[in-house]
């Protein structure tokens, strides 16, 4: 998967880990919109989504922050909590770091994929893909990252 050529795919997947940023403590509000959306966004291909796909996704993200977290978007004091990863620190990490992060992406790219047979996902496989996201965005050492990359290919496995 080469991301690094795809500027428009590395939006989508920050504005993925900012809406995934959005559910923490907002668990009650996720819904099957919520869920749908992410998977959609997994499914993703960066070697062939069209610009005008990943712009509607981008839109669709956003609305749905909105939704979970109306207030972040007017608050003046904002935290950034709820802000899109920058993903070109993927590129700047770390190789072992960078890898264990694409592992994970993979991981889940393809729990997306097989997912497509599934739906509605099971409740634990769903808190391992809102999970595996979140790690993302987070700089975590390598054996958290390799945890988190065994524990969605677990997830595959489980799903597929």
């Amino acid at each position: 998967m080469n991301m690094k050529t795809n500027p428009d795919y590395n939006k989508l997947l920050g504005a993925l880990v900012g809406l995934v940023r959005a559910t923490e403590g907002n668990e009650d509000m996720i819904n099957d919109g919520t869920d749908s959306l992410v998977i959609e966004a997994l499914r993703t291909d960066p070697e062939t989504a069209a610009l005008d796909e990943i712009d509607l996704l981008l839109h669709r993200i956003t609305d749905e922050k909105r939704r979970l977290i109306p207030n972040c978007f007017s608050c003046e004091a904002r935290c950034g909590r709820t802000d899109d990863y920058d993903v070109g620190e993927f590129y700047n990490a770390p190789n072992d770091i960078r890898e264990a992060k694409l592992l994970i992406l993979s991981n889940l790219r393809k729990i997306a994929q097989c997912s497509r047979t599934q739906e509605p996902l099971p409740t634990k496989i769903l808190e391992t893909i809102y999970n595996a996201i979140f790690y993302l965005g987070l700089e975590l050492d390598k054996k958290d990252l390799l945890n988190m990359a065994d524990e969605t290919q677990t997830a595959f496995l489980r799903l597929c």
